[in-house]
């Protein structure tokens, strides 16, 4: 059976969240961190973001549903 991306990307995160400074990794270079900062900013980054310390922290499940809002993925099972 045939992943999709998204069931591969919670694989990849088992721990459950990702890191702002992670994010240009975990998404292959889709989403780069200070991108994501300048899109919190304005209200419309990852919804519950979560900041501890100086790190800024996105639950794996807010990020795909970010991700499925706003790019263009074909093809996904949901």
């Amino acid at each position: 059976m045939k992943k999709n991306i998204f069931d591969e990307l919670k694989e990849y995160c088992p721990r459950g969240y990702v890191t702002r400074d992670e994010l240009k990794r975990i998404t292959g270079g889709l989403i780069c961190g200070r991108t994501m900062a300048v899109l919190d900013q304005k209200g419309k980054g990852i919804r519950n973001r979560q900041i501890i310390g100086r790190k800024t922290v996105y639950f794996i499940e807010d990020l795909i549903e970010w991700l499925k809002n706003n790019t263009m993925f074909e093809n996904f099972d949901d």
